[in-house]
């Protein structure tokens, strides 16, 4: 029984995320949010800079971060482990994000950076419907 429900949830976030990208105007949609997200991140570095307080934006040195956890990762201690892979997994969605966001921006659909543009196009290929929108190769 828990295997069918498990597959009934796999296929409604599937026919969700097609529903979701094959609707129209979409695209312009999340562009508007991706130009959004990146004046945020713009008016935190104002900020920051005009002020001695630090407001996050969310995306505080991706690179750094996967470093310390690639450290973490090699530790012995299981807790340190734990840490890595959860800081190592927050890094990568953050890489991806900028690089969503950065496609979007460019009136392009996010390709494979977004998990969810991934469901949408495996539902299409599975049920022969037409692909939504945008570039996106199987991995």
């Amino acid at each position: 029984m828990a295997y069918y429900v498990q597959r009934f949830n796999e296929l409604t976030k599937h026919m969700s995320a097609y529903a979701h990208y094959t609707r129209g105007g979409h695209l312009q949609l999340a562009a508007a949010r991706a130009r959004r997200r990146e004046r945020t991140r713009q008016l935190a570095e104002q900020l920051n800079g005009r002020l001695r307080l630090r407001f996050r934006a969310g995306d505080d040195d991706p690179p750094g971060r996967l470093r310390v956890a690639s450290e973490l990762l090699g530790s012995p201690h299981p807790a340190h482990q734990a840490a890595g892979k959860a800081m190592y997994a927050a890094a990568k969605r953050t890489e991806r994000l900028v690089e969503r966001d950065q496609r979007l921006r460019a009136g392009q659909h996010p390709g494979n950076a977004d998990g969810r543009y991934r469901a949408a196009c495996t539902y299409a290929e599975r049920w022969g419907l037409e692909t939504p929108p945008g570039r996106w190769t199987a991995s």
